[in-house]
């Protein structure tokens, strides 16, 4: 099948590759080149909204990526992301950008672009023009990887450009990082002042904090707060930001610090003099990357009960309908679920069956609360301290969560993976699990690993009878766990079974047929030198000539992705084909015994 999409493809690629090669003959600019060759690609056609995202990151990085490099790179994550979005059919372009690199990444690196390089890099890259560092005008987005290059992730990128600056930049950005807009609203502590700023937008904001300032995202009734902290220079006071939130009316849209992430456990008593003024009705439906807002839930116990001693009426996650108890939990918390329509999720850890899973899910849509009851002044306050998106009880996401994951919160997680979720298409959620909890609800519902990725499986070091019952839903033949570390295959009770089993398979019928008998002295050299192609699949000979072909749980990887070359509608036998390539050409003699 992949030599037919091979033959299938060449005249199609070679004609592209042609356009592409007389483009840059013609001297075409890279943008047209990189722009052609996302055309090329067969979803860019198919999916319009995506092709205009496409393209307009394309002009942005035309005017912000001025190295050639850096704007290859940019080129990279969209090509890969336009194959994602392809059919398994379109080629073995496409599944060699699969191979080299897994779906988490792809989904990562567009997810990463948009959230923080986006906002981010413009203002870096400004900075360094204008004080001349080179060493961060110069750095690559590449690094060498097995003797090849390899592009970092957005993310990546600007966490080591924030790190250059640090070294080099401090002098500077403590110059260049003031805000002028506004006006003074609140004063907390240490002479910190929260500013407003009428009508909530502004690109000084955006830009000194590195998002997009609510620019593009401003509506009607929008105020911006600012946290600002006073530094003197020459007798005179100038306001650096630390923090921004978006207020529409009297309801909070978004929260967050610098370069989009989730503000520090530094500014809790700066928010929570902000969010104490009376005035304020609470939180709104989750915005633009809900997951880096700040939100109740990243508050201790005692500035929780700060904060609704202020403000008692404070309203968590703008949810007006009334929630259903789900179950209350030994500990005094609790679960309940609120219905909507609008639930927001991340699934870039899925897996193609994942994808397709979830989006065919029917049910009710909205939020499970974990809920914690917290006593202020006498009155029971439940504070919400992990909010999932779910449909049908399956968890599509992890709207809110504390930066801090303690005992309470595994626990709670526990009790609802076990005996509540259907599902589960969100993997981060185990990370919040202790690894006694993690384990236990994996040996209940061992299925909640279904539909992820091998590589973040086996990250999770899940027990042996996980990983067992997780490959019988990945692979599609029969085996057995051994132990800790090895996989076995397949099983025969002597060297004659093994080899008529081989000659089911034409790549090893000619070499079997060599033998003059499948119990003599030249069957045995055969067997015990045999090889194949799948790295680290052996052939394991005991005393009573029991024989069997082992893997290493340890590569499970390898042989999970050279699978998924395999077509759907291939039997047993082309897969067990595949796994058992030879790997040998010449049939050793009886002399190689001695």
């Amino acid at each position: 099948m992949r030599l037919l999409n091979l033959i299938l493809d060449r005249p199609h690629y070679k004609q592209k590759n042609k356009k592409i090669a007389r483009a840059k003959s013609q001297g075409k600019s890279r943008y047209k080149r990189a722009l052609m060759e996302l055309q090329a690609i067969p979803s860019f056609s198919r999916y319009p909204d995506v092709a205009d995202r496409a393209v307009e990151s394309l002009k942005w990085g035309k005017k912000h990526l001025t190295k050639s490099d850096r704007f290859d790179w940019l080129t990279g994550i969209w090509k890969r992301y336009l194959h994602f979005l392809g059919d398994p059919d379109e080629g073995s372009r496409r599944q060699r950008i699969m191979d080299k690199y897994p779906q988490a990444r792809i989904l990562g690196d567009i997810q990463a672009f948009h959230e923080v390089f986006y906002y981010a890099f413009p203002a870096i890259q400004g900075h360094a023009k204008q004080s001349g560092c080179r060493v961060i005008l110069d750095m690559p987005f590449f690094e060498k990887e097995n003797g090849r290059a390899m592009p970092l992730s957005p993310d990546v990128v600007i966490d080591r450009l924030e790190n250059l600056e640090d070294k080099y930049l401090t002098d500077y950005l403590a110059s260049n990082r003031f805000c002028t807009e506004g006006e003074p609203y609140l004063e907390t502590h240490d002479g910190w002042k929260w500013f407003r700023i009428r009508p909530g937008r502004s690109r000084e904001e955006g830009e000194a904090m590195r998002h997009c300032g609510n620019v593009p995202g401003w509506c009607f009734g929008d105020f911006i707060y600012s946290l600002r902290e006073p530094v003197d220079k020459k007798g005179k006071t100038f306001w650096k930001p630390h923090m921004t939130i978006v207020c529409n009316g009297l309801r909070f849209r978004e929260l967050k610090g610098f370069s989009n992430r989730k503000p520090a456990a530094d500014f809790h008593p700066h928010i929570v003099d902000l969010l104490g003024q009376k005035k304020f009705r609470g939180f709104s439906r989750p915005g633009y990357c809900p997951k880096n807002d700040f939100h109740v839930c990243d508050l201790s116990e005692d500035h929780v009960r700060e904060l609704f001693r202020l403000n008692p009426s404070l309203d968590q996650d703008g949810l007006d309908w009334h929630s259903e108890t789900v179950c209350t939990l030994s500990n005094g918390w609790r679960w309940v679920f609120i219905a909507n329509t609008d639930v927001h999720g991340y699934c870039r850890n899925l897996s193609t069956q994942g994808v397709g899973s979830l989006w065919s899910l029917k049910g009710r849509r909205g939020w499970h609360i974990l809920q914690e009851p917290v006593n202020v002044g006498g009155s029971i306050h439940w504070v919400h301290r992990l909010v999932l998106g779910t449909r049908d009880k399956c968890v599509l996401g992890i709207v809110r969560a504390g930066e801090k994951i303690d005992e309470n919160i595994s626990f709670g997680l526990l009790y609802f993976l076990k005996f509540h979720a259907k599902g589960l298409y969100y993997f981060d959620l185990f990370r919040m699990l202790s690894v006694s909890d993690r384990d236990e609800v994996l040996k209940a519902t061992p299925t909640l690993l279904n539909h992820f990725h091998p590589e973040t499986v086996m990250e999770l070091a899940p027990p042996v009878c996980v990983i067992e019952a997780y490959l019988k839903w990945t692979l599609p033949i029969d085996f057995h766990i051994e132990n800790e570390r090895t996989l076995v295959l397949k099983e025969f009770v002597s060297r004659k079974e093994l080899l008529e089993y081989l000659c089911f398979y034409d790549q090893w019928k000619e070499r079997v047929a060599k033998l003059s008998d499948h119990d003599g002295l030249a069957a045995t050299v055969f067997v015990k030198h045999l090889s194949f192609r799948l790295d680290g699949l052996t052939v394991n000979i005991s005393r009573d000539s029991g024989i069997k072909l082992i893997y290493p749980i340890k590569g499970i990887i390898s042989l999970l992705v050279g699978l998924s070359h395999l077509n759907d509608q291939k039997t047993r036998k082309s897969i067990m084909e595949w796994i058992l390539r030879p790997g040998m050409d010449i049939v050793p003699s009886a002399n190689s015994l001695i």
